[in-house]
């Protein structure tokens, strides 16, 4: 989770008002693509495609490294159902 979005919710517990006078940082740097949404949530199943077709869980709230280029290529490499990867799997096979 983003710093900022921590901050927030740290805050809230404590300052109510003070957490939401941060509101306009945390829409700022959504702007500027500083925070990812991803097209999945924890307990979702995502299906990789490189040249062997796997399935992952997204078993984690935190995503570090590896697991944030899954966002990168969504709909390239990385598919939220089976059948999407397994379509684009069979054209790739010459």
């Amino acid at each position: 989770m983003p710093d900022l979005i921590q901050q927030i919710r740290d805050t809230y517990s404590t300052d109510k008002a003070a957490a939401l006078n941060m509101l306009p940082e945390l829409f700022q740097q959504y702007d500027e693509g500083l925070i990812k949404v991803l097209p999945c949530k924890v307990g979702d199943t995502i299906y990789r495609v490189n040249q062997i077709f796997g399935e992952y869980s997204i078993s984690e709230e935190k995503f570090y490294d590896n697991n944030i280029r899954f966002n990168w290529f969504f709909g390239k490499t990385v598919f939220l159902t089976r059948e999407a990867a397994e379509a684009t799997l069979k054209e790739r096979k010459p």
